[in-house]
């Protein structure tokens, strides 16, 4: 029986699964398409002998992916041929997966050049911003800056900055939107080239419910859900009009945060969103849509430090841009909302 590209056999009482020869965005976001369609069965055995090439995005969304894939279905999963799979295994992928092979998931020490496949809890966030008698926002941002640090501990405070700002503005959207337990992340800086890849994941209720809360906005599909989560000023937790009872000062939500992250991600870089049925993937200037299937949401940044330059000046044209553009689709109330999400935290702070 054939399922699109995927070779699935069947036997009474299994199901072995051929896995994607490269784990890396397209192929990842394309596999759990075709696993959302394989038929019942008691038992998965995934089958990795034509598995290489894997990246940080790819391996964590497909973990994932199967993981929740197994624990719907019920049923108990195996592996083989995976024994030459090392960076996957040290990444914490088939632990994560519940397979016997490999580091747990954080069990990794990490160094410069990754950061293995790691779960925070939002309780914990939450709990330790109780304790230290602090905003959530804070404890992101010193999460947030450490992680950057152990990621680009070689590059410009720059580079640093620009991720910290990328990592707090993604992980913050987990907590304030998607209604999930945990955060799930890893990444890797690739030394030759200079690109640092980001890979963020939840299991919440995905951007297009989350995006439904505004009474303003009405996603007819998870495509055009991420499309609209893109735009600038474009939140599911503030809009025009909407009371908000308390201040958070700069961790309050502008709606900012995916489109100056894509921004940031354009020269030289990539960025990925999916979430639901859909995925949206922009690189080299272009645009391009796949079908998938996401519990959550997930995201993939992709920067070239080499090219990031004075990442204040350059966050502050986008965040100009991006007022603009929220205004003219009808967004004006912005203006006190902007901060945490136009510049990087420590710049802004300075600059007060």
């Amino acid at each position: 029986m054939r399922f699109k590209s995927l070779n699935i056999r069947i036997s009474a009482n299994s199901i072995v699964i051929p896995m994607p020869k490269r784990l890396d965005t397209y192929h990842g976001l394309k596999f759990l398409e075709e696993l959302h369609e394989i038929p019942e069965s008691k038992q998965y055995l995934f089958d990795f002998r034509e598995t290489g090439f894997s990246k940080p995005f790819g391996t964590l969304i497909v973990a994932s992916g199967i993981r929740k894939f197994v624990k719907e279905r019920k049923a108990s999963c195996q592996a083989t041929s995976f024994q030459h799979l090392t960076y996957p295994a040290q990444m914490g992928f088939f632990k994560h997966i519940g397979l016997g092979w490999g580091k747990e998931p954080g069990e990794a020490s990490g160094n410069s050049d990754y950061q293995p496949i790691t779960t925070i809890s939002v309780g914990e966030i939450r709990r330790r911003a109780f304790d230290l008698g602090v905003d959530i926002g804070d404890v992101v941002e010193d999460d947030a800056r450490n992680l950057a640090t152990i990621l680009c501990r070689n590059v410009s405070a720059s580079v640093v900055e620009t991720l910290t700002y990328a990592l707090r503005e993604i992980i913050r959207n987990v907590i304030e939107h998607s209604q999930a337990a945990d955060v799930i992340f890893s990444a890797q800086f690739f030394q030759r080239t200079g690109i640092v890849e980001i890979a963020v994941v939840d299991e919440g209720v995905g951007l297009r419910q989350a995006l439904s809360r505004n009474p303003h906005l009405s996603p007819t599909s998870d495509e055009k859900a991420l499309t609209m989560a893109m735009l600038p000023g474009v939140s599911g937790a503030n809009w025009p009009g909407k009371k908000i009872k308390f201040s958070r000062g700069h961790w309050d939500n502008s709606g900012f945060g995916l489109y100056m992250t894509s921004r940031l991600c354009s020269d030289g870089g990539s960025f990925a969103l999916g979430s639901g049925s859909a995925a949206l993937r922009l690189a080299g200037g272009a645009k391009s849509t796949d079908s998938t299937q996401i519990s959550g949401t997930a995201v993939c940044m992709e920067l070239n430090t080499a090219k990031l330059g004075d990442t204040s000046r350059l966050l502050a044209a986008y965040a100009r841009e991006g007022a603009e553009l929220a205004i003219k689709l009808g967004n004006p109330v912005i203006e006190t909302r902007l901060s945490a999400s136009i510049m990087l935290s420590e710049y802004f702070r300075k600059k007060k």
